[in-house]
This record gives structure tokens, sequence and C-alpha cells, in this order.
């Protein structure tokens, strides 16, 4: 092997911009026209409803906490035509900061075409991962060459992960650009301080911090990378008018902190535009200057050692008042969420969470490239010792400097993501899948090998990823690889945004339709779904299990019936509604007092009417919260059993089907638990 920057100029003339365009664009079309087949996922609606109303009423007070920028980028096709009516601003769900019932209208109840806004809005997002994929390419191509360049941008195109997520509106995406962007664009301004260091980068670290609350760790990346930089005992070049190098460190640190300096007023200033230029939230002229929309007293608790100094923000105005709350919220709701990990509960999270979520959800031979990039580089770096009689420990020295952005990204976003409390997606780490894509471009040096199996062994993995990413089209976002046995047992590990994100509907309008029997009285289908999207709008025809998470109903209390039940993982696994965790003595006390209730309710008539009045009659004032309790218990106690058995089918990995009979649902509800022979519920060996 001979430098991984190194590769035959047979190979060279075929691997360049043309190949990557073509790969590029089969990205695009293979993620967009995936995502068409899924139903709006569970943040999607109110991303949309969010970057729509910046656009159409300058008013910020709808979703702050979650990036302005892509909820605009990704808005701005539905902003720009009459087509798509936005609900009256006259609300009480508007005044009210109800972004759930609002953005659930804006979607579902105002005759939109919602696949129409979809498309739209997904597409806005996919060009941002095919920006992202050009930018691994270049930069992989000046570490590596052509040949590592492709090895790059194949395992970009390739992933199941930045398939999934690069036709979502999300702000992960966005953030994942920025984020590669900004590292890269603070590097140059460490070396080379010229205007469009200084102007270019500061657009790039704003569209960071409009991106997602995570921007702060762009502090710490900045610092390591400083560090680095003054170690690396290079000159700083200063091009403003006329060319001079400068080699002192105190001279250099001053440089650099003018240039900082002065990025930082363009990245403020980027931050007030997308706000209008206005500190109050709310374009609303009835709210004096001491009134707020926010409940900064949540946020800002006494405590916190953060309160005072954004106190001062706030007094001083240092930032618009939306912006300041919406970090706020985010730092606020990463101390505790609940989170699911390997049939585990949490409300403060695992620190193994991000690095499992990594190993399943990571294809085996995009892993292996990883590992074989590694070993090429030091193989490579030994050879180029040999050749040149320069030290192995300045080879690699001079190696980890060149790479210094990508590592550092990768490293202290890790951290960060381990020690976060805040497991709720595998997408949240995201953004260390980039630097990782582009480290990997060194396993290009294996083509330079005399052994043909050293030279065909990236071909073969790459070929083995595509399988892979082909086989699970167009479940993307349920891919677990063989470390588990496959998708078929992804619910059993994570949840949520990481497999049950509400996506599947059209997916079960066509399940039901071709397996439930056409006659006079089929066999009733019932629904517990966990997302946002309307299933009516989906012409899913069945009978809800538990209310919609949007909006306060009812309480949903339908006879269970032998039929089948299409339940998500998420709720499979009592996440997020009560009784939350597995099923424990307190649950089956809490549920045996609600026996007598439940057993009172089977002779009443099963519409919707009768069942009301039952409560009403049974509970009095208290018959909606009473209501709400036997729903969820009786729920809760379904899913206890129901984890216990194997389901019978699925829709994308996500919704999980069980035919359950009389004697099914008489174990589930009214034998002695646990059931007699039920199985333990291990995880698959």
């Amino acid at each position: 092997m001979t430098h991984p920057g190194r590769t035959p100029s047979s190979i060279s003339r075929w691997l360049n911009w043309p190949i990557a365009a073509v790969l590029l664009v089969a990205f695009a079309v293979t993620a967009i026209t995936a995502s068409l087949d899924h139903s709006n996922t569970f943040d999607e609606g109110i991303h949309l409803t969010g970057g729509t109303s910046y656009w159409l009423t300058n008013d910020y007070h709808l979703h702050p906490e979650n990036g302005n920028l892509p909820q605009r980028w990704a808005a701005l096709p539905l902003a720009l035509t009459d087509q798509f009516k936005f609900p009256p601003l006259e609300s009480d769900a508007w005044r009210d900061r109800q972004l759930w019932p609002l953005s659930y209208t804006y979607l579902h109840e105002m005759d939109n075409d919602v696949r129409a806004m979809l498309w739209r809005g997904r597409l806005m997002i996919t060009l941002l991962a095919v920006a992202a994929g050009a930018l691994v390419y270049a930069w992989s191509r000046r570490l590596f060459g052509p040949a590592g360049a492709i090895i790059s941008l194949l395992l970009f195109c390739l992933s199941p992960t930045m398939l999934a997520h690069g036709a979502l509106v999300t702000s992960d995406m966005a953030a994942s650009l920025c984020f590669l962007a900004a590292v890269g664009c603070l590097w140059a301004l460490m070396h080379r301080v010229n205007v469009a260091t200084i102007l270019g980068g500061g657009v790039i670290v704003a569209g960071v911090m409009l991106s997602k609350f995570c921007c702060l760790l762009l502090g710490p990346m900045a610092i390591v990378m400083l560090v680095m930089r003054l170690l690396g005992r290079r000159p700083l070049t200063v091009h403003l008018g006329r060319r001079w190098d400068i080699t002192s460190w105190p001279r250099q640190i001053f440089v650099l902190g003018v240039a900082a300096s002065l990025q930082a007023i363009v990245v403020v200033t980027l931050i007030w535009a997308a706000f209008g230029f206005r500190y109050s939230a709310a374009v609303d002229p009835h709210i004096t200057p001491n009134q707020t929309i926010f409940n900064f007293e949540y946020v800002l608790p006494e405590q916190s050692r953060r309160t005072p100094w954004m106190q001062r923000a706030r007094d001083l105005r240092l930032l618009p008042e939306a912006y300041i709350y919406g970090m706020n919220f985010v730092l606020k709701q990463s101390k505790s969420r609940p989170s699911f990990m390997a049939g585990q509960h949490s409300h403060t999270g695992f620190r193994a969470f991000f690095p499992l979520a990594f190993a399943i959800k990571t294809p085996l031979p995009a892993l292996l490239i990883v590992l074989i990039a590694v070993g090429a580089a030091l193989f490579a770096w030994r050879a180029l010792s040999r050749e040149t009689g320069r030290a192995l420990s300045r080879i690699a020295g001079h190696a980890v400097y060149r790479t210094t952005p990508l590592w550092t990204l990768f490293i202290i976003y890790w951290i960060a993501a381990i020690t976060s409390h805040f497991n709720v997606g595998h997408r949240h780490i995201l953004p260390t899948y980039l630097p990782m894509f582009i480290l990997a471009g060194a396993a290009a040096s294996c083509f330079t090998s005399r052994r043909r199996t050293i030279r065909v062994l990236p071909i073969v993995l790459l070929l083995w990823l595509a399988a892979e990413s082909w086989a699970i089209r167009p479940h993307y976002l349920a891919y677990f690889n063989q470390l588990i046995g496959g998708p078929r047992h992804g619910y059993r590990y994570l949840v949520a945004s990481s497999l049950d994100w509400g996506q599947e509907l059209p997916g079960l309008s066509r399940w039901i339709e071709h397996h439930r029997p056409t006659t006079l009285d089929p066999e009733p289908v019932y629904l517990a779904y966990q997302g946002s999207a309307s299933p009516a709008d989906y012409n899913v025809q069945a009978i809800s299990l538990l209310g919609p998470a949007h909006r306060a109903s009812p309480p949903q209390l339908p006879p269970f019936e032998p039929g089948v039940y299409c339940i998500s993982a998420t709720h499979l696994q009592s996440v997020y509604r009560p009784p939350t965790g597995p099923w424990t003595d307190h649950h089956e006390r809490q549920y045996q007092d609600a026996v007598p209730d439940l057993e009172a309710l089977e002779s009443v008539p099963p519409d919707p009417h009768h069942r009301r009045q039952f409560l009403i009659n049974r509970f009095a004032d208290q018959w909606q919260a009473r209501g709400k309790f036997l729903q969820r218990i009786r729920m809760g106690r379904l899913c206890a059993y129901l984890r216990l058995r194997e389901p019978d089918d699925h829709i994308g990995y996500s919704i999980l089907i069980y035919r359950l009979n009389r004697h099914d649902l008489n174990q589930a509800l009214w034998e002695p638990w646990p059931p007699i022979g039920a199985r333990v519920n291990r995880l698959p060996e």
C-alpha cells in the first residue's frame, strides 16, 4: 500500500465530479421517492406549521425550540403559494401557542393536500442532504483523492440513516450539514484571515446557530481546533488589502480574536435577521415590552446556574426573545425525558443509548469499511515513513493535523451525546456520521495493494452495503443490522424516532384492505397509533384504542373483541403514555382496583354515546379523568401481555400486528398476572 491519497491514474480519470453528481442524483431520487410512501412523521407537521407562520406572519412564537432556519427552508414552497390555507390567526390555538392542534388543523382540517405539502417540504430537506453529500465528497477527495472520495460518497448515499432523514422535514439534516461546514470554515479562518473566511464563515456558523441548539457544542470544538492550530506552529496568513504572515503565538491569537469578533457580529446580525430584527417573538401590538408570551419561569428555574446569565441576556435584549426562550427550553428538556433502550425505561437517559443505537442501526459493511480505513491509514503512514525516511510520528501527526476539524466534530459531539439525558432517537447523532464517512475514504489505499483480496475488499463491502440499503427500502427509518437479527427485532431495542415515528399509515391502509375479509361481518381492526398524522386521511379504517396525541379528546373505551390489533412499537413498549415502563406490581394493583369498573363497562353497548353516558352516570364530574385512567390502564395491561408474544405481522417494522382470539383477550385482561404459560420476553440471542 502507498499513501491513501494516491490512486492509479486509470482510476482517477473515472472518479471525478460527474460520477459524484450521478450518485447524488440517485440518492435524492431514492430518498424522496421512498418518503412518498410514508405519512407525516411525528414532528414534521409542527416544523411545517412553524416555518410557514414565520414567512406569512413575521411572528415567531410557534416552535422556537427547533431551529428557525430548517423550518423556514422546508416551509418556503408552502409559503410561496396560495394553494395551502393557513389556520386563522384569530383562533385560540394560534393565540395560546397550541402548536400540536394548530399543526393538525393546518395539515388535516383545512382541505389542504397533505401529501403535496409533505412532498414539497421533504424535497427541500433532500436538497440539504445533497449538499451534505457533495461536501463529504469534496472533503474526502481533498484528503484521499478521487477513489477515497467515491468510497465516502457511497457510504453516504447508501446509508439507510441518510436516506431516511434526508427526506424528512426536521432540523437534523440541516444541523448535520451546517456543523460539518462550520468546523471546516473555522479551521480555514485559523489559517487564512480574509474577507471570505470572516464573512463566509460567519454565514455558515449562523446556519448552525439557527439550525439546532446543540450549536453550543461549536464553542468547545473551536477551542480544541485552536489548540491544535497553535501546536502546529504554522504561520497565519492575513490578506486584507495586503498579505502578511504571522508566526508568533500572541499575535496569531490577537488577530484570530479580532477575526472571531468580526465573525460574531455577522452571526448575531443574521440571527436577528432570521427573527425580523425584532426582540418580541409576537407581532401582536397589544403585547407591551414588559409582557411575554413565553413561560420563562418554567425554563429558567431559580436554582439554575444559567438563570442569571439568561436573565441578563433578556434584560439587555442581546438576542431575539424567541431565540433565548428556544435555547433554554431545549436545555430544560434535555435534563429529563422518557427514553427506552432494550427493555429498559428511564427519565434521565442511558450512557449506552447512543453507542447501542450506532452499533445496531449502522450497517455492518459500513462499520467494517471504517475499521479498514483506520488500518489502511496506519499501514500507509508506515509505508510512507519507509519510503521517505521521515519519522512515523511526524507523518501521523501531519495526518491528524489535516483532519483536525473532522475528528474534533466527531469526538466532541459523541462526548456530548453519551453524557446527554436526551435519549429520544438515533437521529440525534446524525452529525457524527458525516465526518466518519469522510475519514473512511482512507480505505482507498487498499486499491494500491499488491494483494488482490485487499484490493477488492472495499468493493465487496460496498456491494454488501448496497444490498442492505435496497433490502430495507422504503423503510429506511426502521433499519437495524444483523447484530440483533435485523429490523424485525428492532422494536425490542429502540422505538420512537429510531423506528416508529408515525410514518406507516399508508402501509397499514394497504394491509387492512388486503387482509381484511370481505364479508358482511369482518373481524374488527383496532389501532393504537403513535403519530401526529390523521389515520382517516390515509383511509385507515380501524377502531381507535387511544385518543390523538395532538389534542385532548374524550376517553376511547371500545369493547375489546377478537380481531386484529395494530399497535405502534412505541405504544407497545409503554414509553410516553401512562402506565409507562414495564408492568409492575403497582400497575397490577391499580388494574385490579379498576376491574369492577371495566367489568361493568362490558355490559354497555359498544357505541361511544352509551359508553360516555355510562362514565357520566358512574363517575359524575370525574367521568373524563376516570375514563382516561381506565383507557390507559387497560391499554397498559394489553401491551404488557403483547410484549410476551411475537407479533403475527408488521407494517414497516414499526406497527406490529396481533391477531387475538377470545382466549388471548381473557389472558390479557381478566386472568391473573402473569398469564399461565407466558413465555419470558427475552431478547433474541
